[in-house]
């Protein structure tokens, strides 16, 4: 169901949606969108913010006490942080501005009706005894209780010489009992084919803070391989996108990759977007070096095994002397991680590392604050 007080606009979606094969229904306002909601059973309301009478937010709550829980794409021409998180939050599929592109329509609206099956699992699970209920069911259920319940906890990253916050580095936390660590939650979305679900998730939900205080400095994202593939994250107006100037990401699962074509245009058409790239886990282990020309790195972060009690080590710090110079003739910043006593950092700042995380600094927290 499209619902907009433009009728120019309204009829300009419908037309895209029904050229996509989708049965549209209209309506001018929110009052119209609930009656629309009563007799018919509608997978996704695609939805203008601001109108008359109930805004796009107020129809997204009403309709979630109707028991049919559609799914809600926001579209709006009058975009604001707040409006955003509270979309996020309610669980919009997506928070759009206009003009919508046709194509992207299409997808944020074929997303919400896959999130809405989901739900609809959700609900066959009010009895979990009940052996209707199989265990694949169940495990989508408990996935999307988890996605909906994770938080993000920010870690500060420190500029030594100037004794400042960096900026931070956002983790996924996983707030459901019994649902385990973050990577067990990574690992679930890869079996049931839902990574996207969660990065999307994830991405925006460590975009926001900082996107509305430029002043906390960077953000430093980790991303999975799999995201290189989610077109959401090319996307100019996804959140993250809106701050890549000031976003480094992080890509895990780097060791024993062999750069590839597809990898290097996607490096390409994110360092267009203004993305910048982090090395992470430099240490023993790391010997694709390779991976370097294809992602020309901004930052190479230090393994924790590789800089723990450096200032007893003079082997390890032999390393990290030459890892620095290398790094310097490239242009290349160090950054030490798990950083948990002063002596590691003063050590690590003598021998060229001027970037640090760590324990130290304090702690991870779903607020943006620092020890230093």
């Amino acid at each position: 169901m499209l619902v907009d007080d433009e009728p120019a606009v309204r009829r300009s979606l419908a037309r895209i949606l029904r050229s996509h094969g989708f049965s549209v229904h209209e309506a001018e306002n929110g009052q119209a969108a609930l009656a629309v909601l009563e007799q018919h059973d509608i997978d996704t309301v695609v939805s203008d913010v601001v109108m008359p009478g109930l805004s796009g937010l107020e129809l997204m709550t009403k309709a979630q006490t109707t028991g049919k829980s559609p799914g809600f794409v926001l579209v709006t021409g009058q975009p604001s942080i707040d409006s955003a998180m509270e979309a996020h939050h309610a669980g919009a599929a997506r928070y759009m501005l206009k003009p919508v592109h046709a194509e992207d329509l299409r997808a944020a609206v074929r997303q919400s009706g896959h999130d809405r099956t989901n739900r609809g699992l959700d609900r066959r699970a009010d009895a979990w005894s009940s052996p209707n209920i199989s265990t694949e069911e169940r495990e989508a259920v408990a996935f999307g209780a988890a996605v909906r319940a994770a938080t993000t906890h920010y870690k500060p990253v420190i500029r030594w010489s100037a004794q400042a916050i960096e900026g931070y580095e956002a983790s996924l936390q996983s707030e459901v009992p019994g649902t385990g660590s973050a990577e067990t939650l990574r690992r679930r979305a890869q079996t049931l084919g839902r990574q996207h679900e969660l990065g999307r998730s994830f991405r925006t939900c460590a975009a926001l803070p900082l996107l509305q205080q430029p002043e906390r400095g960077n953000l430093y994202v980790p991303i999975d391989l799999s995201d290189f593939d989610d077109e959401e994250l090319y996307d100019r107006r996804a959140p993250l996108s809106q701050m890549a100037e000031r976003v480094y990401l992080q890509v895990r699962g780097l060791r024993g990759l062999s750069p590839s074509e597809h990898l290097r245009d996607s490096i390409a058409r994110l360092r267009t977007l203004g993305f910048r790239f982090v090395v992470d886990g430099f240490g023993p282990g790391f010997n694709h070096l390779d991976l370097f020309a294809c992602l020309r790195p901004d930052i190479v972060k230090l393994d924790a095994s590789l800089v723990r009690g450096i200032h007893h080590a003079t082997s390890h710090q032999r390393i990290v002397r030459s890892v620095h110079a290398t790094c310097a003739a490239l242009g290349i910043e160090l950054c030490a991680a798990e950083l948990g006593d002063i002596d590691e950092c003063v050590a690590l700042a003598d021998l060229g590392c001027d970037l640090m995380q760590g324990p130290a600094f304090g702690k991870p927290s779903p607020t943006l604050h620092c020890i230093i």
